[in-house]
């Protein structure tokens, strides 16, 4: 359901070109200038056992069937080279992760799916769908900055940035998804949505609880950031989250700070009462 979802609705223009285009005009292993690449890649193991291939609905498919046996890794990919044929910034995936027992599903959605109100409409969907079915331990929507880590994660360098968990909150933000125990821990139902926090608290089907902050992602902000921090604070993993690095610059120049572009609060959740 994943795979599919996002791979039909999220993945914008480009998306729709390669699910059209002769597999000559998406050659994985083509490097055109300014030309489109799509590969589809299982892997048992960590390493890259197995050849990526290019994209079409019969690679799709088998892909599909065999998600079953939960691999390693497994991803669909679009790709647009730079002026040199090689990789450029603009780097689509639906892919899926299965380590320690636990299964992470990510996507890299496009620009004009995030961007426009339609976009997030159909990008709430998708993930709404899944959560229905999954019973998920987290689920939130973020700008993408150090690889797949959850912005909250990354920024408290809690180990690899990638703490599977059930006890504490992995992220927060516009949409957060919590695992059943946390919102239980919280008050459940009517404590959420007596909160204020949410424009729509719910709990999913199999378990656990979708809450959305604000109608759009363009109007979530330092404020509505603030209150979904104050609600979920007992659930939080604690620290105070750093909310700039010193990236080091070429040619002996002075360090420079840089700040998240994501709205994680810079406070430890155990200043808030009775956390």
């Amino acid at each position: 359901m994943w795979f599919r979802l996002c791979f039909e609705r999220l993945l914008g223009t480009p998306g729709r070109h390669v699910r059209t285009a002769p597999p000559a005009e998406i050659e994985w292993d083509a490097y055109e200038p300014f030309g489109w690449r799509a590969g589809v890649s299982v892997q048992q193991i960590l390493e890259l056992d197995e050849p990526v291939e290019t994209y079409s609905e019969e690679a799709l498919a088998r892909l599909l069937g065999r998600l079953a046996d939960l691999p390693r890794i497994a991803s669909v990919e679009i790709i647009l080279n730079d002026e040199q044929g090689r990789r450029s910034l603009l780097d689509l995936s639906v892919a899926m992760e299965h380590r320690d027992g636990w299964v992470e599903l990510f996507t890299e959605v496009e620009d004009e799916v995030a961007s426009s109100a339609a976009g997030q409409r159909d990008l709430l969907a998708v993930l709404h769908e899944v959560a229905q079915r999954s019973n998920p331990s987290s689920g939130s929507i973020y700008l993408l900055e150090e690889g797949y880590a959850p912005p909250l994660e990354h920024l408290l360098n809690r180990t690899d940035g990638r703490q599977m968990s059930r006890q504490v909150v992995r992220d927060y933000g516009w949409l957060t998804v919590l695992a059943e125990e946390l919102g239980e821990r919280l008050g459940g139902l009517p404590a959420l949505r007596a909160s204020g926090a949410f424009v729509q608290v719910e709990r999913l089907a199999a378990g656990g609880f979708w809450l959305l902050a604000t109608p759009t992602w363009d109007e979530f902000g330092w404020p509505e950031a603030q209150r979904v921090f104050e609600v979920l604070a007992p659930v939080l993993p604690p620290g105070v989250p750093r909310t700039t690095r010193q990236r080091i610059m070429v040619l002996g120049e002075a360090p420079r700070p840089w700040t998240s572009r994501n709205l994680i609060v810079s406070r430890d959740p155990a200043e808030i009462a009775g956390v």
